[in-house]
């Protein structure tokens, strides 16, 4: 049986994908502390991408297992696009829009890598 996840977009509702129909092709993640079961904030970033083409960039920064004050709120970003062409303009938004600008050149960095010649 396939999983599913709901994702947080930005400026349109969730989408829910299936997890096998869209694998993920690069990501960036982090955590307060040099314990990561004891971090009191975590975030990522992943980029899905589609057999059709088509990518989600998507982040969360919220509490971690260590806890968080109460009346914390974290934060959630997320575009869907029609193909790869602005792929690093969408992390760099995801990035900042969560307040983590060098996540999102962790997520860059890890992206599949282009042949060049």
């Amino acid at each position: 049986m396939s999983t599913t996840v709901t994702i947080t977009m930005t400026y349109r509702s969730p989408v829910r994908i299936v997890n096998d129909d869209w694998p993920v092709i690069a990501r960036g993640g982090w955590y307060s502390g040099p314990i990561e079961c004891q971090a009191n904030e975590m975030a990522f970033i992943k980029v899905r991408k589609n057999a059709d083409g088509r990518c989600i960039v998507y982040g969360r920064r919220g509490a971690g297992p260590g806890g968080q004050v109460a009346g914390y709120h974290g934060s959630a970003a997320g575009y869907l696009l029609a193909d790869d062409t602005r792929l690093i303009e969408h992390i760099r938004c995801v990035g900042a829009s969560m307040g983590c600008p060098e996540l999102a050149n962790d997520c860059i960095a890890d992206l599949p890598p282009e042949s060049v010649s």
